[in-house]
């Protein structure tokens, strides 16, 4: 499970692309090692609403959508806000537009999946315009496990700022486990677990743990954490005083 990817951020820095290929790199050494066969990306998928640079689209396939076609896999994409053009509708989204044949991508409302022998209940982003269903699933769940992007109040967004705003988590308490996009730090309250950004995307980050999570579907298994070992930010804490003896 990956959470926000952001391809593009910081106006498609390349120093955000040299430092996303790390960890991609560390990323599919472990699909390798561990016989991975699927990814679910939990929306923000790419950074802009209404722009994607033609530089950023060729090292997100590089890194990440050609590595995935090598190996067979299927990743399943939920478009998230920074995914959709209109605020009131995910109609027009990038994810669908970019779609590549690895991908099963869930953007207007609400679905029930089947991965490997069990199902999941997807949600995308969430608007007046799938609002109601976003409803009638979560009251009558089809799964256990429930994977969205989600804007709950009262959750941490970033180390040290919480969200005022949003839905109450409460209305997914059916669910045995909801796992969720949107944001960047890892939390978890009730059966909600928020799994934070793969890596660091903003000064917000810094020293703030990232990497992604493993989820045994069949075995129902607790999910393991497995940390990015690679960070862009560092602090340098220094006095401009002499010291007093």
């Amino acid at each position: 499970v990956l959470g926000d990817t952001h391809f593009g951020v910081s106006s498609d820095s390349l120093i955000f692309h040299e430092y996303f290929a790390k960890f991609y790199a560390f990323l599919f050494n472990y699909i390798d090692l561990n016989n991975i066969k699927y990814i679910i990306q939990e929306g923000d998928l790419f950074d802009k609403r209404k722009i994607v640079n033609f530089l950023t689209l060729h090292r997100a396939k590089e890194m990440f959508f050609n590595e995935c076609h090598k190996r067979g896999m299927k990743v399943f994409v939920i478009a998230g806000n920074h995914d959709c053009t209109y605020k009131n509708t995910n109609e027009v989204n990038s994810v669908k537009l970019l779609q590549e044949s690895c991908m099963t991508v869930i953007d207007q409302y609400p679905q029930t999946v089947k991965i490997g022998n069990t199902t999941v209940d997807f949600y995308p982003w969430i608007n007046e315009s799938n609002y109601n269903q976003t409803v009638e699933l979560s009251n009558n769940p089809k799964s256990k496990i429930a994977v969205g992007h989600f804007e709950f109040s009262s959750f941490p967004m970033h180390p040290g700022t919480m969200a005022e705003t949003g839905l109450d988590h409460k209305l997914f308490k059916n669910y045995e486990t909801v796992y969720s996009g949107h944001y960047h730090t890892i939390s978890t309250k009730d059966n909600i677990i928020y799994t934070g950004t793969p890596y660091e995307l903003n000064w917000s980050d810094c020293e703030d743990t990232k990497g992604f999570w493993i989820i045994d579907l069949d075995n129902e298994k607790t999910p393991e954490f497995i940390e990015n070992p690679f960070k862009l930010y560092k602090k340098i804490v220094y006095t401009d005083r002499k010291s007093v003896v």
